[in-house]
C-alpha cells in the first residue's frame, strides 16, 4: 500500500486559479469546502485572488459542521 505523502499534492484553490486562466468559458467552484480547516484570513486572501484571477466565475460552496 502506498503512503498519501508519496505522490505530490497540490493546493486545490491554486490549481483552480491556474484552470481558470486556462479554460476562460468554464465556471470554477469546490465541492464543499470545508473553512474551519483553514485560517479564514488567508482563505479570503486566497478566494479573492481566485476569483479575481477567473474573472468572477468562482463559485464557493462552503459546509459547516455542527456539533
Amino acid at each position: 500500500m502506498t503512503p498519501l505523502t508519496a505522490r505530490p499534492r497540490h493546493e486545490p484553490l491554486t490549481l483552480m486559479a491556474a484552470d481558470g486562466r486556462a479554460h476562460r468559458r468554464v465556471r470554477l467552484g469546490t465541492g464543499v469546502l470545508l473553512p474551519a480547516l483553514r485560517n479564514p484570513v488567508v482563505l479570503a486572501h486566497i478566494v479573492g485572488t481566485l476569483d479575481r484571477a477567473a474573472e468572477g466565475r468562482v463559485i464557493l460552496g462552503v459546509g459547516l459542521r455542527r456539533r
